[in-house]
């Protein structure tokens, strides 16, 4: 129990690693969080200083997770504590104690995760994200539909039961940080009717 504490620990703490504020404030931005959308990640990063910085937090925030998830895995840990490792590291980047506990919604975060513990879900997620990121042109709204197709797509190619409910959680997650996103769209779309 203390080794799964002190990992989950140490798992918030590099989930809650503000990099896309830290980039911006190197960039000349005091507070990211008051441009654009808020948020501190690589959309709104990129929104605000251009496309290369979204390539360039996006991929920080995803290696973070990936490269501490290996780490886990050649220290030998088990895949339930991995998982939980995985859910600590997206309620860190959620809500860094670094931004008085606010942070970023998760999305890089999972992609690293996914890159870490089921490479295989994240080749078949870029389907349903690519499809609705053209009919829509909407980040948030690509987002949210990929993550949700992810328990779906672990049921799909038989994953065992601890990747499903990894996914789901992730999918939970991932819906829960979009819904001011979601609200948005839905709102727009209807005034266009």
């Amino acid at each position: 129990m203390i080794t799964l504490l002190i990992i989950l620990f140490f798992a918030y703490l590099v989930g809650a690693i503000p990099t896309g504020y830290i980039i911006a404030r190197n960039s000349g931005i005091s507070d990211i969080r008051t441009q654009g959308s808020g948020n501190i990640g690589a959309t709104n990063v990129a929104r605000v200083l251009g496309i290369k910085y979204f390539f360039l937090v996006f991929s920080l925030d995803g290696a973070k997770a990936f490269l501490f998830l290996k780490l886990l895995a050649y220290a030998g840990l088990s895949d339930l504590m991995m998982v939980c490792a995985a859910g600590a590291l997206l309620v860190g980047n959620g809500f860094s104690v670094f931004l008085h506990f606010s942070g970023g919604k998760g999305v890089a975060t999972v992609v690293g995760i996914l890159a870490a513990l089921a490479p295989h879900l994240l080749l078949l997620v870029a389907l349903p994200w690519s499809v609705l990121i053209l009919l829509t042109k909407t980040m948030g709204v690509a987002c949210v539909g990929a993550a949700l197709s992810l328990p779906f797509l672990s049921l799909l190619v038989h994953d065992e039961p601890l990747v499903f409910y990894g996914t789901l959680g992730a999918a939970f997650w991932i819906f829960l940080r979009h819904m001011p996103n979601m609200r948005d769209y839905l709102t727009s779309a209807g005034d266009k009717h």
